[in-house]
């Protein structure tokens, strides 16, 4: 679980990291979401191995 969490964590922030150099709002709409989707990731009180497609958002 925490091998997910940690991938997960990496590959957010490497779309963050992208997202940030367009210098645009949608680095902003960007980071509220990535702030929605661990706040679920974490606080979910149904954990089991997921496989998260990130190319979707």
């Amino acid at each position: 679980m925490q091998f997910i969490r940690a991938t997960l964590n990496y590959q957010l922030s490497i779309i963050n990291y992208q997202l940030s150099t367009l210098n645009s709002p949608l680095s902003t709409i960007h980071s509220q979401l990535t702030d929605a989707v661990k706040t679920w990731f974490l606080r979910s009180e149904y954990r089991m191995p997921v496989s998260i497609e990130l190319d979707e958002l």
